[in-house]
This record gives structure tokens, C-alpha cells and sequence, in this order.
């Protein structure tokens, strides 16, 4: 509750500051009201796992505003608040603040921003909570959910080039972020670290145990062409950074071995991504991303999805792969790595209502490799052990407006 409070004051001051200064505004607004639903009763899944017993509606709306404040022809400052489900037990629906920044224009072609802003590591990363801005119901967890943050604090540039009938943009950036690992206490584990005599606290089998992680030393480089006519789209981007955990469970877990802490390991992280919308109404787009983080904590993961849609009239149905899979023989200090092993298969439609509104259904099949042993995808929610050699089926439906 104090974080949403924070956000939100520092909304409003940036819009009272801004109503001082001779300068033109705009404010707007996105939102989804969604829900989904499995015909698996035990299966925890998703980038949030909000989805377990039952329909989830939290874990699949979000409400969003955005306030952009022109002070002068080189000034400007934006900021975004949205509300949406947590990845945490204790509070199910909370206040973000996605973006708070100020940016200068140097020329039309430079630009200088400094504050809270997205990483950009995807081809949607910053319309990540605009349902609106993509055919697809929900974006692949698969390559989406492979970084556990999608903000951070600093400083980047955007320097434009005319390039082949087209823009050519390149995005370097550097700062730093925090953010929540969860860990599912599975009976083995907490028999283990008792055996070791290690002080288990308030732990117990089937618990989330949260962990708060830091990020420093962030750099990185997004590049991105777009044709005048919008209808291609490419960007490459890589990222490096120095991770450090700052709640404490992997220094508990460090009494198996030194492979499982996470303190002042390096992790970096390389994606590539295309779209075309051919004059027909067929568009493909895809994406691939990798990481690689120096502690037996994570899994090195790769990912990619492949999604075709075309539009008849106001319907525009679509078709999605999407897979992860890690290094079965990564082993640090002689720990071993989990493993991660998915792939979701999904069809679905969605119909334009305005052109600011439309209605999406998904349904879907996820599959869950024999070697898989890592709850971040799936988790058994009795005894929070990783599921494996298993698949399940989705269904999702929601509604997309901005105003």
C-alpha cells in the first residue's frame, strides 16, 4: 500500500509541476479486463502465477494511465502508473509506476532521458501492459517472462538516422534496478537445510519465498529499423549486468553448495526480433532471447515464439508457438542448475469493436518437459514441487480499451 501511495504522489506532482509551466499535456489511458481459466486444478503457471484453482481475473487485468507534459521544445517529462496483479502472496493487486522520466531533445533525430523507464529487450517492451497494442492475447511467458523485471533507473539516448527508406534507431542505456525472485519450498529442501541445521524461520513445504535481488552496472544497446510504411520491423539488443541478493535465500541455500548463492554474479541477456505486415493483411512476427547468469541459482535459458495472424474485416485470428529450454549440463561449483523445459501452442481471434477497443479469446496448450524442475513456469501448488512430463490446457478471453 505505501509503494502504490508513493506512485501515485509522484504521479501527481509531476502533473502539478507541470501545470506551472507555460508547456502543453496530454494524459491517456489503456486497460484490459481479462480473464482465464485451466482444466488442471493443481498447475501454477504464468510470469505472475496468479493462475491456479479456478478462473483468475487479477492476473489477467491491468489499468493503466500515462501523462506526457511538453515544457518547452526541448523539455518534456512523462509518467505512468498502472495497477495489475503481483507476483506475491501478500498483495494481489498493487500500483506500479512503470515510467517516470524527463527527457531533453537535442535535435528531432537525439534525445536524452533520465529517470524510471522500460528496459527495452523486446519488440513490445514498452507496450508490455497495452493489450491493445498486440494481436495476441497474452505475450509468450516463454520469451517475455525471461527477464524477472522490465524496469529500471538511469539514463539512455535515442539517436535516429535516415537508413534505406526508413529509421534506423540506436538506444544505448545504463542504470540500475531491484526486483522480487520467488523460490518455491519444496519438503526436500526444508528437510535438507534443517539436516544441515541451517535456521529455516517461518519456512515451510508448498511456501513462496520471496527474495529481493539488485541489478547494478546495467549497459546495454537496443537497435531497431523501421520501413516508412511501418509494415517491417527488426531490433537487436544485449544486455549486461552484475546481480546481487539482497534477501538472504540463497545465502540459505548456500549450505548446499556455493553454486546456489547469487551474490555479485554477472548475467547478461541478447534477444533478436522481427515483424511484417504484408498488403494482404498477414502478419508474422518473432522473436528470440538468451541468458546466461553466472550462479547454479538460474537456469541459462533460450527462448522464441513465432505468432501469424491475418485480418478479415473486424476479426483477425492467429496462430502461436512459443518454447523455452535451458543447458541440462550447467553446473556451478560443482551444483547443478535447474532446468527449464515449455512450450505453448495457442490459436485464438480477436474482434475490432472501435479503434480503440477489441475482444480477444485464446485458447492454448502447454507442455512441460520430463527434465523440467524449475516453478517458475509451473508449480504444483500442495507441495510447490516443479511439475514434469505433463501439459495442460488454457483458455483466456479479454477485453482491451484505450482512452
Amino acid at each position: 500500500m505505501q509503494k502504490s501511495k508513493t506512485v501515485l504522489l509522484a504521479l501527481a506532482i509531476s502533473l502539478t509541476f507541470g501545470s506551472a509551466i507555460a508547456g502543453t499535456g496530454s494524459i491517456n489511458g489503456f486497460g484490459t479486463i481479462g480473464a482465464a481459466a485451466n482444466d488442471t486444478s493443481n498447475i501454477r503457471y504464468g510470469n505472475n502465477g496468479t493462475l491456479t484453482d479456478g478462473a483468475d481475473f487479477v492476473g489477467e487485468s491491468r489499468v493503466g494511465v500515462q501523462a506526457d507534459y511538453k515544457i518547452n521544445n526541448q523539455w518534456a517529462v512523462t509518467a505512468q502508473a498502472v495497477a495489475k496483479g503481483q507476483d506475491n502472496a501478500q498483495e494481489k493487486l498493487g500500483v506500479n509506476g512503470e515510467w517516470l522520466f524527463a527527457s531533453y531533445a537535442a535535435t528531432d533525430d537525439a534525445k536524452i532521458r533520465v529517470g524510471k523507464m522500460r528496459l527495452p529487450l523486446f519488440m513490445m517492451s514498452e507496450q508490455l501492459d497495452v493489450g491493445k497494442a498486440y494481436a495476441m492475447a497474452k505475450l509468450p511467458v516463454e520469451m517475455y517472462g525471461m527477464v524477472p523485471t522490465n524496469a529500471y533507473q538511469g539514463v539512455d539516448a535515442l539517436l535516429r538516422f535516415d537508413l534505406l527508406d526508413g529509421d534506423l534507431t540506436f538506444q544505448p542505456y545504463a542504470g540500475i534496478t531491484r526486483f522480487e525472485g520467488r523460490n518455491t519450498v519444496s519438503a526436500d529442501m526444508l528437510n535438507g537445510l534443517q539436516a544441515l541445521n541451517v535456521p529455516t524461520g517461518n519456512l515451510s513445504a508448498g511456501k513462496q519465498a520471496y527474495n529481493t535481488f539488485e541489478a547494478d552496472s546495467i549497459r546495454g544497446l537496443n537497435v531497431q529499423f523501421t520501413n516508412s510504411d511501418n509494415s517491417l520491423k527488426l531490433r537487436a539488443g544485449a544486455m549486461v549486468t552484475n546481480m546481487d541478493d539482497k534477501g538472504g535465500m540463497t545465502t540459505m541455500m548456500g549450505a548446499f553448495g556455493a553454486g546456489n548463492v547469487a551474490h555479485n554474479v554477472d548475467a547478461q541477456f541478447s534477444s533478436a526480433g522481427f515483424s511484417y505486415k504484408f498488403s494482404t493483411g498477414t502478419e508474422i512476427m518473432a522473436e528470440y532471447g538468451q541468458r546466461r547468469i553466472k550462479s547454479a541459482v538460474f537456469p541459462d535459458t533460450d527462448g522464441y515464439y513465432v505468432m501469424i495472424d491475418h485480418k478479415f474485416g473486424k476479426f483477425t485470428p492467429y496462430l502461436s508457438y512459443a518454447s523455452i529450454s535451458s543447458d541440462k549440463s550447467k553446473r556451478v561449483s560443482s551444483t547443478q542448475a535447474p532446468i527449464q523445459e515449455q512450450n505453448t501452442k495457442a490459436l485464438g481471434v480477436g474482434y475490432e469493436l472501435s479503434s480503440t477497443s477489441n475482444v480477444k479469446v485464446e485458447v492454448a496448450q502447454i507442455a512441460i518437459g520430463a527434465a523440467n524442475n524449475f516453478n517458475y513456469y509451473a508449480a504444483n501448488a500442495t507441495t510447490g514441487n516443479a511439475l514434469s512430463d505433463t501439459s495442460f490446457n488454457t483458455v483466456r478471453i479479454n477485453y482491451n480499451l484505450l482512452f
